[in-house]
């Protein structure tokens, strides 16, 4: 049965809805696992998450005179479905904490039009001009700076909007970046867990509004490329003052675990990362102190 009411002066009419009794065990016991791998689901199969946010947003969204999807959630359990599946279709998103519960707002063109031909309740139409929404990127990130605009926005550390890009020059569309431009201590003490990432320990984490945020780090150093007992076997005093020419040190038999030469070399290790740091200095070693 269909239900008409008035809100804001407008005349609302929205669907009715069906309830469903499944009594079949083997199909909710399917339909339990699938609940369990959604988030992993939805993260690799962008058609199965349109359908679900079509889902969402039929059931507790709105589509606003801004031209964006608003989407109230009130269970974290299933607030955590419904980002995966922003993920996946590269969707940028804001979400807003409103007491007890949620409201996530996005706006995205090709989404909002994929989304338009699936939504049943919510009618989503004048679609944005902008074809990528808010979505920025450091323009020192580009892969081809060729212009003077992007040129001056890339020296001053600016970002830019993917609008004035072509696609040759972004990296990933559905990539954004932003500034922090505060940050404030929790009031309350909460559990932090320390955790190591292989290679170059970046990592996703998510914010108390569930943004997602990747974390860059770099090499604190150039790392070894053999075992100190290699090193021992391999090299002598004499390389040892060879490789320390100019260098204030010990050079003796008991430091040779510590050779250059067990090193990896720090302008190559450099290179390998320059997609996370800038060489800004390079410093000149002339003394090292062995405890």
């Amino acid at each position: 049965r269909s239900h008409v009411y008035v809100a804001d002066n407008r005349l609302i009419q929205g669907k009715g809805l069906t309830a469903i009794s499944v009594h079949d065990q083997l199909f909710i016991d399917k339909l339990l696992t699938l609940r369990m791998d959604l988030p992993a689901k939805l993260l690799t199969d962008r058609v199965a998450a349109l359908n679900f946010l079509a889902g969402f947003i039929d059931g507790d969204g709105t589509y606003t005179e801004k031209n964006s999807i608003d989407i109230s959630v009130g269970k974290s359990s299933i607030f955590k479905d419904l980002i995966p599946a922003l993920l996946s279709v590269g969707a940028g998103y804001r979400v807003y904490n409103n007491r007890h519960y949620y409201q996530v707002e996005f706006r995205n063109q090709m989404v909002l039009e994929e989304l338009s031909s699936l939504c049943q309740r919510v009618k989503i139409i004048n679609l944005p001009k902008r074809k990528y929404g808010d979505k920025l990127v450091f323009a020192s990130s580009l892969r081809d700076i060729n212009t003077g605009y992007l040129k001056q926005k890339a020296r001053r550390n600016n970002l830019v909007s993917l609008n004035f890009l072509s696609d040759q020059e972004i990296i990933d569309k559905k990539l954004s970046m932003n500034r922090i431009r505060k940050s404030e201590l929790p009031s309350r003490e909460s559990t932090v867990y320390n955790f190591t990432v292989a290679k170059y320990h970046n990592y996703i984490v998510f914010s108390d509004y569930y943004t997602p945020l990747l974390v860059h780090n770099c090499a604190h150093g150039a790392g070894r490329k053999m075992s100190r007992t290699e090193a021992k076997r391999r090299f002598n005093k004499s390389d040892m003052v060879l490789q320390t020419q100019g260098v204030e040190c010990r050079k003796d038999k008991g430091v040779i675990d510590e050779i250059p030469g067990a090193y990896k070399s720090i302008d190559a290790v450099m290179e390998n990362q320059n997609d996370l740091v800038e060489v800004v200095h390079t410093l000149k070693q002339v003394l090292c102190v062995k405890g």
